[in-house]
């Protein structure tokens, strides 16, 4: 057996002693840790384990939130198909509201014509007796005229039959007629009902286009009725003052056409109208308030053609039928109108964002036109 120091060894100079473990892929290891280095070693892990639990949880949040918003939106989807049977529904209800208001409407304002008519007839034919005609003085004139702003609308009719001898009570009745729709139209669609025939009026116009012009029609029109409604409200005392204004101009008509000229009979007439003119009033009231509400989508409003306007057929029918064909040789001016019609406004949104107006008649007014007035009472 040889001995430890009989086994050459590798000296420096000998290649096997450049040879290392890790030429062998041997990877050496460190056997000695310090304290510290394990402290840090078990941070770091610590730190990596609680960023994990950290993604974790955001994760689950994200899920859940996802989850919430799949949720939330199938919700979205059941209210909307909900929202668009209602509103289905609330447009069938606004057009039936809309066909039931404009039939209502007419069949009121047809009520009204037909109480206008009535009493005029009335009057002409039961209370004024014809006898000679005795015309006031042009002073007596202007004074009648400049008292009685509804005689002035009548324009050209005025001069044509007080030119004429007239034995007949046909004019009166038609010059009658011509006052009362004029003083129920604006009865009817006036603002501000205390103040009737001042500014006031087109000033709350001036305030409700400039609404309609900036808002949707649904807001202008709850607004129009709110004014509608406050305005509504008159005292007795203002009535009075109203009404009086019409009974004044009713009983002056005949006075200013030399139909009377005698105090008395003046006076009977001005108390048979103040008598009798009550239903015509209740029926503008009627009026007011229906075409006030705001329930339908549509706005109506009285429809007058003023004296003086050139014949359309489109928009009025004539006094009597069947004189379309002679509208040339009558005259292709209105002298007056002698019933109310009804037109129906209807505003949309156009491409602007600004809304638009549509009007549709849905009851013409009865009119005579310059030419026909001289054949009707002649």
């Amino acid at each position: 057996m040889h001995e430890m120091s009989d086994i050459p060894q590798p000296s420096s100079e000998s290649p096997l002693a450049e040879i290392r473990p890790e030429e062998h892929g041997e990877v050496p290891i460190q056997e000695n840790f310090s304290t510290a280095e394990l402290q840090l070693y078990l941070r770091q892990i610590h730190q990596l384990d609680l960023q994990s639990k950290s993604e974790s949880r955001e994760l689950r949040k994200e899920i859940s939130h996802l989850d919430k918003k799949l949720k939330d939106r199938e919700s979205q989807r059941r209210k909307l198909r909900e929202i668009s049977k209602e509103l289905e529904l609330a447009q069938k209800f606004l057009s039936t509201a809309d066909s039931l208001s404009q039939a209502d409407a007419v069949r009121e304002m047809e009520r009204l014509n037909e109480e206008i008519l009535q009493l005029t007839s009335i009057m002409a034919y039961e209370y004024l007796q014809i006898g000679e005609k005795k015309l006031p003085t042009k002073k007596g004139q202007g004074i009648l005229l400049r008292r009685s702003p509804l005689i002035r609308n009548l324009g050209g009719s005025i001069n044509l039959i007080m030119a004429e001898n007239l034995v007949d009570t046909s004019a009166i009745q038609i010059g009658w007629q011509s006052i009362l729709v004029n003083w129920c139209s604006n009865l009817i669609q006036e603002w501000v009902l205390e103040h009737m025939g001042f500014d006031f009026d087109s000033c709350f116009l001036n305030m409700y286009q400039h609404i309609s012009s900036k808002n949707d029609p649904a807001i202008a029109r709850r607004w129009r009725s709110i004014i509608y409604g406050v305005t509504n409200d008159v005292a007795e005392k203002k009535q009075r003052a109203l009404v009086r204004k019409v009974l004044q101009a009713l009983a002056d008509l005949p006075v200013l056409w030399g139909y009377v000229f005698d105090q008395g009979v003046y006076n009977f007439i001005y108390k048979e109208f103040r008598r009798r003119i009550g239903p015509i009033i209740e029926q503008c009231f009627i009026l007011r308030a229906m075409l006030g509400h705001d329930i339908a989508s549509t706005e109506i409003r009285p429809y007058l053609i003023a004296s003086g306007t050139k014949y359309n057929p489109e928009n009025a029918d004539l006094y009597e039928d069947g004189l379309d064909e002679m509208e040339e040789e009558l005259g292709g001016a209105v002298a007056c109108s002698t019933t109310l019609g009804l037109r129906c406004i209807t505003r949309s949104r156009n491409s602007d964002g600004g809304f638009e107006e549509k009007t549709e008649l849905i009851l013409k007014p009865r009119i005579i036109l310059l030419g026909m007035l001289k054949t009707i009472i002649l």
